[in-house]
Parts: structure tokens; C-alpha cells; sequence
């Protein structure tokens, strides 16, 4: 065998758990709306990073990232704190959430008050995670 082909065998040994693992997250395993919606808020972040050129060697922390995987690590923990479990488990709006990705995409490179409208109008707590409140929910909020 050679490397070329051990390569692809890896990529798609790879490509398959990664293919079982949604499987199995959709198909009889529980799905968690709320870390889903980390997940999807965190990969538009990054991909946002990545587009504006924030990503990349010799970037520092107050400017960028130094890699994608170190985006992902430190926007992760910044969704995780913004949805807590506490306040968002199992209150997920995913139709919000959806509105807050397509902002996050849409989000002009550089531009604070853009930045600033995303995270504030279109991606706060009390729209993500306002599904399913009974009213004491509501009135404890």
C-alpha cells in the first residue's frame, strides 16, 4: 500500500465515525439542542474568524486565533457561558438559533457594531433559549 492510499483510507475511516457518530445521534440517542446550538453558533464564529483573516500563525488572543482548533476551543467556552445549561437546557429555540448562524454568517468583517448587533439582537440568551418555558420558567427569568 501506498502513503497516497493509506492517506484516503484514513480520510475515509474518518469521514465514516464521524457519519456514525450523527447517525447515532439522531437515530435512538439523545439529542442536545442546547449543545447543538454551541456547536453550530461556534463553527459560524470560527468560519467567521477564518473569513476575516483572524485565524492563522502569529495571531495573538486579543486579535485572533492562532488555529482553527483554538478558535473552536475558546468560542465554544463563549456559547457555553452565553447558553448555560441552568437557563437553556431543554429551552432551545432552534428557529432562533437558526436566525443567530445566518447573523453570525452574515456578519460584516471588522465591523464592531456588526459584531455588537449579532451577539446582542440576534443571539442573547433570552431568544436562544425561550422554547418550552412554562410561566414559572418565565417569571423565575
Amino acid at each position: 500500500m501506498t502513503t497516497k492510499t493509506s492517506g484516503w483510507h484514513r480520510v475515509a475511516l474518518s469521514a465514516m465515525i464521524f457519519t456514525g457518530a450523527l447517525l447515532a445521534r439522531g437515530c435512538g440517542g439523545v439529542t442536545d439542542t442546547r449543545v447543538a446550538a454551541r456547536d453550530q453558533a461556534t463553527a459560524a464564529s470560527c468560519n467567521y474568524y477564518m473569513r476575516c483573516g483572524l485565524i492563522g500563525p502569529g495571531e495573538d488572543t486579543m486579535n485572533g486565533y492562532t488555529s482553527y482548533a483554538s478558535c473552536q476551543t475558546s468560542v465554544s467556552a463563549y456559547w457555553e457561558s452565553t447558553w448555560p445549561v441552568s437557563a437553556c437546557q431543554g429551552h432551545i429555540d432552534e428557529a432562533q438559533v437558526s436566525i443567530c448562524v445566518s447573523a453570525i454568517n452574515a456578519t460584516e468583517c471588522m465591523n464592531g457594531l456588526d459584531v455588537l448587533a449579532t451577539l446582542v439582537l440576534k443571539c442573547p440568551q433570552a431568544s436562544i433559549c425561550d422554547a418550552n418555558l412554562t410561566p414559572v420558567d418565565a417569571a423565575t427569568d
